[in-house]
């Protein structure tokens, strides 16, 4: 069980390159469009078969923007980008899993030591 909430509360596209999503526990998560898109969970990005076939994201290049996201139900975000991307369903899980801040990104060092 996590120790920090994954309950969104607030999304917000800042600027052309930087989302930031709070949490009910008022955490707040800013993520670069760019690492969001290249951390992309999908099967086509990953490789299919739990990653085994390698990654799909090495031709991704800079400027990528979200153009608009949806919610899917009450678990996940699915991100329009720029790239005409729009295959990752990204759970609240996994990016609260991924928050780029430097409490979580020690928190994750942690973890996985």
């Amino acid at each position: 069980m996590t120790k920090y909430s994954t309950d969104p509360i607030g999304l917000k596209i800042t600027d052309p390159n930087t989302i930031k999503l709070t949490w009910k526990d008022q955490h707040e998560s800013i993520y670069d469009t760019l690492k969001l898109r290249l951390l992309c969970p999908c099967a086509e990005c990953r490789g299919g078969h739990g990653g085994k076939v390698g990654d799909n994201v090495s031709h991704i290049k800079a400027p990528i923007i979200v153009n608009d996201y949806n919610k899917i139900g009450r678990y996940a975000l699915a991100f329009d980008f720029s790239d005409l991307h729009r295959g990752g369903i990204y759970s609240y899980d996994y990016l609260r899993e991924i928050c780029p801040c430097e409490i979580c990104k020690g928190d994750a060092e942690k973890n996985y030591k």
